[in-house]
């Protein structure tokens, strides 16, 4: 019993310096200690987009799936003439989303099928600012039935560009 407390002694001992030594800091090779500098800043830059992209939407419901898309494509076609009648390269002007579906109408009796809607979204995209406003006025007279957003955008060079320049102030 008495080997039993002594052993518990040293045992305890042994924790307390365990302790004791890893609470001291790291000591360096002229025997102070090791500090170290933690920073954490905010950065901010500023740019001019070169860049705008304009979302339309042309929607259309019929009685059948057929009669909706064939609406859609007769409307979308109307659209595709007059943008690129701006001067908009085919290129930029691309579809982001079509979907045909049943648009039903919902009443305490339960659905009724209202027809089939078709969905057509186009993402218009140009670095032509001032085509923004014509591009707008001439998907809504060729039958756009939504503008969805209208964005500002830099271009992948703008970007690199702007990464470079930021980087290389953040040297000085």
């Amino acid at each position: 019993m008495k080997n039993n407390n002594i052993l518990l002694g040293i045992a305890f001992a042994a924790l307390i310096v365990v302790i004791l030594v890893l609470s001291l800091k790291p000591l360096g090779e002229t025997g102070e200690s090791k500090e170290t500098i933690a920073t954490q800043g905010v950065g901010k830059v500023t740019t001019i987009p070169d860049l705008v992209s304009v979302m339309f939407a042309v929607e259309t419901l019929a009685d059948s799936a057929e009669e909706s898309e064939q609406e859609n494509a007769r409307i979308m076609s109307e659209v595709r003439t007059e943008l690129l009648g701006l001067g908009l390269d085919e290129s930029e002007i691309q579809t982001s989303n079509f979907n045909v579906y049943p648009d039903y109408d919902w009443t305490q009796n339960g659905q009724k099928l209202k027809g089939y809607k078709t969905s057509h979204n186009l993402i218009v995209k140009t670095d032509d600012f001032d085509l923004l406003g014509k591009i707008i006025d001439a998907g809504v007279a060729a039958g756009v039935n939504r503008v969805d957003t209208i964005q500002f955008e830099l271009s992948d060079e703008k970007q690199a560009e702007t990464k470079k320049a930021t980087l290389l102030e953040m040297k000085k």
